[in-house]
């Protein structure tokens, strides 16, 4: 058995020998994957000096302290482009985006600061107290992106509000990875899939693979599920090895099964793996939950590694965000998530010598300190304190009791995708 620290370690080191192909995609396909590369802007945003209200373009050099009054001399709008005006102390009319004019004009000032007053010859003008400020309600030309200005670094995971920079700047196409193959199968001579209206005494229902595959094409896979496979009392499985080769023969990137990996007289995970000429990288870890994690690899085939899952769904949670997600995110080259820490916020009991990845509740306190609670229900098969959680507490290797204060590591769940 080893250490969390130095299985992560491997499964990192296989994710940087597979790295994926790169391909350009347009932008409705880019949400949810993983940049290749870095992204420029060809062009400044805003294209030009323009107003930020609807008002009245002026100069500034044109006023003096006091009550001011200036002749209105015509009206720009959004769209148009911009106007050379060389009249003296006149104002334009100009509405929200409209290019402010060209000839010194370098304040607006918002329509509801002015009064209109009609003149004798049938013009309008406008009156004000109190003096704009150069700049005042303009948004200039580049405030928001300059030219050449960098977008996204590679590793960066496409999002909604990414996609509105580069469709802002008519970038079309973006450099992404290739998005990772996943093959999944579940086992298990009790499990039946979800969809069973009725159980059978001694039956239970597949809640682990719908949980991966929903997880697993939310981190950017193209994910293809097996089935399940029933156990078989000879300490190994054709069909089990049977689904292994395909996956082998179609060099799937990752190839994930849930279940059959402990000590127990069905659990014929390992030796299928051996029997096809396999390499068990590592085979349980030092946590909880999620132990009797299986790590192998074949070099006739390298381009598919395989990991073993435990059955139980908290255990199948566990090591898809602390051994799937590290190995994807390595392959795609993604940027790490940053380290949260929170202090414990009561007195813990843990398994000494052990790594425990806990169900928690992350919250600020009453004086803004950020404070994590282990939830009660942290047997591996309770999912209902995972849904109550909002986070993973890492709880380290050693001692057998944490104090009230403690500094711990929090994974919150919204901050899974980072």
């Amino acid at each position: 058995m080893i250490s969390y620290l130095d299985a992560l370690q491997f499964i990192q080191n296989e994710g940087n020998f597979r790295t994926l192909s790169v391909e350009e995609v347009s932008l409705e396909k880019a949400v949810g994957r993983v940049l290749a590369a870095s992204v420029y802007g060809s062009e400044a945003i805003p294209a030009f000096d323009n107003s930020s209200m609807d008002g009245y373009a002026i100069r500034t050099s044109d006023l003096t302290s006091g009550l001011n009054q200036l002749p209105v001399w015509g009206r720009v709008i959004a769209g148009e482009r911009p106007q050379r005006i060389s009249d003296v102390r006149v104002a334009v009319e100009i509405m929200t985006g409209a290019p402010l004019p060209e000839g010194g004009f370098d304040a607006v000032i918002k329509v509801e600061d002015v009064s209109k007053i009609k003149r004798d010859d049938g013009r309008e003008s406008i009156e004000f107290s109190s003096l704009p400020t150069e700049g005042q309600y303009i948004r200039k030309r580049g405030e928001d992106f300059k030219v050449g200005a960098l977008l996204a670094s590679p590793g960066t995971l496409v999002d909604a509000k990414l996609l509105m920079g580069f469709a802002a700047l008519g970038v079309r196409q973006v450099p992404v990875h290739r998005k990772p193959r996943v093959w999944v199968v579940s086992t298990g001579n009790e499990i039946v899939e979800h969809t069973v209206r009725e159980l059978e005494l001694g039956e239970i229902r597949n809640a682990t693979a719908p949980f991966l595959i929903s997880e697993l094409e939310r981190l950017g896979c193209e994910v293809q599920y097996l089935g399940i496979i029933k156990d078989e009392t000879t300490g190994t499985s054709l069909a089990y090895q049977e689904a292994l080769r395909r996956a082998l023969d179609e060099q799937v990137d990752l190839f994930i099964s849930t279940g059959a990996v402990s000590m127990g007289v069905h659990d014929f995970t390992q030796s299928c793996i051996v029997e096809m000429g396999g390499e068990i990288v590592f085979h349980r870890v030092n946590i909880r939950p999620g132990k009797p994690f299986l790590l192998a690899k074949f070099n006739s085939f390298p381009r598919t590694l395989v990991m073993g899952l435990p059955g139980n769904p908290v255990s199948t949670v566990v090591g898809t965000e602390f051994f799937v997600k590290p190995y994807l995110n390595s392959v795609l080259a993604r940027t790490s998530p940053k380290r949260l820490m929170a202090h414990l916020d009561h007195e813990v009991l843990k398994p000494e010598g052990v790594r425990c990845f806990y169900k928690a509740s992350w919250f600020t306190d009453n004086l803004g300190e950020s404070r994590v609670m282990v939830l009660p229900g942290q047997a591996s098969f309770m999912i209902h304190s995972l849904n109550e959680a909002n986070a993973w507490v890492i709880l380290p290797e050693s001692g057998d009791r944490l104090l009230p204060g403690t500094p711990l590591e929090v994974i919150p769940f919204s901050e899974r995708l980072s």
